[in-house]
């Protein structure tokens, strides 16, 4: 079906980039340039659905037979992945492929739950939470929108307009029907500073929590240990996930800042048991120390457990080994191989690919290169 389709995703991946690089060579023209790697072609929508296609499609006959609803979201992500540069924001199309194993091993574990993001901008990333979604499972979508004069730190300026634009050109997946049998969306204009987790979980059913959530809001280290704050005490109590935005973007040092002064607050205890839980290596566990705190607690703590594309993903201390085989596993049978493990602040985490937007563009350029591209 597609050109690509006989070549592994990472020489997919390589040869796009390099036809981007030759582009630049041979057209003269800084807006020419920027116009092009903002607003990507034809053919670079080609290699993004066949890339796609080769690593959710590889076993697409099983899951059609297991599962119609999972064939569903399938043929929406690859129609995203052809069109989602009509959608502006930096999303790396591969995260596609992660958030769908996260999808599907949520609902290996059973986990029903909301979706929600802060920091929605024009809804790029926050259209595939929305669209993997089961039967009443809401969606939340939060972003300061119109009211910027509240955008302290200018990283990035939403449009409740523009997203409601993506949702329209982007519909649900057939199966999951309208909005009153999938779960009601909620786009809520508001500082997340200001709102409480009650407020949060009062946008979505009484008896539900939320099972995935991005943090992509304010990238101030207070505010965003503050949306830590506030997702953590809204999450489902067993394997749930956050998905942070930005973490190693030399642009936004605070967002890494804030990510370790909050699991700093939550990561004290260094006995071998709640290390273990954590995946840590054995030289950093202390065998004769005894927890430091209630079992629990330290069960409950939030850890880091994968790296990639410009993301950091977070998970229960005691959900970090099923998650981390799970990915691994997974990731790695599509065609998005794990590039190695390694410790990130107290816990071991699966280290995927990085992308070429963060390695290639600062922050400064993206406003240009919106305004060019209108």
């Amino acid at each position: 079906m597609f050109a690509h389709r006989t070549l592994s995703s990472a020489a997919v991946l390589r040869r796009s980039f390099c036809s981007r690089l030759g582009g630049v060579v041979s057209q003269k023209g800084e807006k020419t340039r920027r116009r092009a790697l903002l607003r990507p072609g034809e053919d670079t929508a080609h290699w993004t659905a066949a890339s796609l296609e080769r690593m959710v499609g590889a076993e697409r006959t099983v899951v059609e037979k297991e599962d119609q609803q999972s064939s569903s979201i399938y043929t929406w992500l690859l129609h995203y992945a052809a069109n989602m540069s009509k959608v502006s924001g930096f999303f790396e199309a591969p995260l596609l492929q992660v958030y769908y194993e996260i999808f599907r091993a949520q609902k290996d574990c059973k986990v029903i739950g909301a979706v929600g993001e802060i920091g929605v901008f024009h809804g790029k990333s926050f259209l595939p939470l929305w669209a993997m979604r089961s039967a009443n499972e809401q969606a939340v979508a939060i972003d300061l929108f119109d009211n910027q004069e509240e955008n302290v730190d200018n990283s990035g300026c939403g449009s409740l307009k523009a997203v409601r634009k993506a949702m329209r050109r982007f519909p649900l997946p057939e199966l999951l029907g309208q909005e009153e049998t999938v779960g009601e969306t909620f786009l809520v204009s508001e500082n997340s500073s200001v709102l409480h987790p009650d407020t949060l979980l009062g946008y979505i059913h009484a008896q539900q929590r939320f099972r995935v959530f991005s943090v992509d809001g304010c990238h101030d280290a207070g505010a965003v240990e503050a949306d830590l704050e506030l997702v953590t005490a809204a999450m489902v109590p067993r394997h749930g996930i956050i998905i942070l935005d930005d973490v190693f973007n030399p642009d936004w040092p605070g967002v890494v800042s804030g990510l370790a002064s909050f699991l700093k607050e939550r990561q004290q205890c260094s006995c071998t048991t709640c290390s273990a839980r954590a995946g840590a290596p054995k030289e950093s566990m202390d065998p004769a120390k005894e927890c430091s705190s209630d079992v629990a607690e330290c069960c409950s703590a939030w850890v880091p457990v994968m790296l990639g594309y410009n993301k950091c993903f977070l998970c229960l201390r005691q959900d970090h080994g099923t998650f981390s085989a799970l990915f691994h596993a997974r990731l790695s049978a599509r065609g998005l191989g794990v590039r190695k493990t390694s410790s990130f602040m107290g816990s071991q985490v699966l280290i995927l690919r990085q992308g070429w937007i963060t390695a290639f563009h600062g922050n400064e350029e993206v406003a240009e290169m919106e305004k060019e591209s209108e």
